[in-house]
């Protein structure tokens, strides 16, 4: 079969292309003769981090602007998978307004990977969400367009209880529905020795004890910063543990990292 695959890929956060990872690694593992088409952001670095394996990888451009296109892949699909992750949301509501479909003059998270599984099933291409997260969802044209594109997919399936009840609650009614694991949590592991150079090569040593955190900046908010510094003063004061800042997105959370 071959795989479409729609998400956050391609914007440099490693929690994104651990997803990824996770969805080729388990459909290989099940099918294969499985091959692979995946919508990017930045196609070029999605084909060099996922690319090289034995699995078949073709990479193109989330880009609308050129429908035609995606519809070629679409038609030579089996099937399209929606996910994962948690980009069906409206949480900038707060910060532009009540506009569904343009923020800052670009296509918003909700509108254009709907769009995307619209055009599948217009294609009759069959469609399955892998382990989305959903919410919040403020405006109305939201709820209904969530609603009707997930009414019209084959398989829908969730990450966590409250995007499950949140679809139902804004009345979507899939043929089928369930709660799974994140893919990312399927990967397998690197290999011990592996792990152990790469974190001496980032000066931690064996032995050493850590507690890990992986800062985002979130629209502007400070608080939960300010909150989140105070709390790592108070464990260090407590423990003999050492912070370490782990940034997933490699141009946004360096900052919040170096700031706390």
């Amino acid at each position: 079969m071959r795989y479409l695959i729609s998400g956050y890929y391609g914007e440099g956060n490693v929690g994104d292309e651990a997803i990824l990872a996770g969805i080729m690694q388990e459909i290989a593992h099940r099918d294969p003769s499985a091959g692979f088409t995946v919508l990017s952001f930045d196609p070029a670095d999605t084909g060099r981090r996922h690319g090289g394996g034995r699995v078949p990888l073709e990479v193109v451009s989330t880009s609308l602007r050129s429908p035609r296109g995606l519809r070629a892949v679409m038609k030579r699909s089996d099937l399209l998978i929606s996910g994962g992750g948690s980009f069906l949301h409206e949480a900038d509501f707060a910060l532009h307004g009540q506009s569904f479909l343009f923020r800052s003059g670009k296509l918003r998270p909700i509108p254009y990977f709907l769009s995307v599984i619209l055009m599948a099933r217009s294609a009759n291409v069959p469609v399955m969400w892998y382990a989305q997260g959903l919410g919040p969802l403020h405006t109305q044209a939201a709820r209904r367009a969530v609603a009707a594109a997930g009414s019209v997919s084959q398989l829908v399936t969730w990450r966590d209880p409250d995007s499950a009840r949140l679809a139902y609650d804004v009345g979507m009614r899939a043929p089928v529905q369930a709660i799974v694991p994140d893919p990312a949590y399927a990967l397998v592991p690197a290999r011990h020795e592996d792990a152990l150079q790469l974190l001496h090569q980032a000066g931690l040593e064996p032995g050493s004890r850590y507690v890990a955190v992986c800062p985002r900046p979130w629209l502007g908010r400070t608080a939960y910063l300010e909150n989140l510094g105070q709390a790592l003063e108070d464990l260090v004061a407590l423990s003999d543990l050492r912070v370490l800042f782990v940034p997933f997105h490699e141009s946004q959370d360096p900052p919040v990292c170096d700031s706390l």
